[in-house]
């Protein structure tokens, strides 16, 4: 079973940010999901969510739809949503995926 570590949200302002570390695949993707989806909920219309990465070493395709799904709700309720930190295979399948330029940070 894949670890994935996920902080406890900080809010700054209008801005809240949860930072990943460790992998971020299906043996976790509930996890991910509760943590994006309250972090979104919280978030006030024109703020953002960023998701800090830079810990995380490994998101597998499970991974990635989380963050999509978060993307549209983030969306949808006026709210920026973004992934900062990203490196390594995470940025990797970012790329590959033709998702990358969705999630640019700020």
């Amino acid at each position: 079973m894949s670890s994935l570590s996920v902080g406890h949200p900080v809010q700054a302002g209008s801005t809240i940010t949860v930072e990943l570390a460790g992998a971020a695949d299906m043996d976790n993707q509930r996890e991910l999901h509760t943590a994006l989806r309250g972090a979104v909920r919280r978030a006030r219309r024109g703020g953002a969510v960023l998701v800090d990465c830079a810990a995380l070493s490994f998101c597998a395709s499970a991974g990635l739809n989380q963050f999509l799904y978060a993307r549209k709700v983030a969306r949808d309720r006026g709210v920026r949503f973004a992934l900062t930190g990203v490196n390594g295979q995470p940025a990797r399948l970012l790329e590959l995926t033709g998702t990358a330029e969705l999630f640019g940070g700020g």
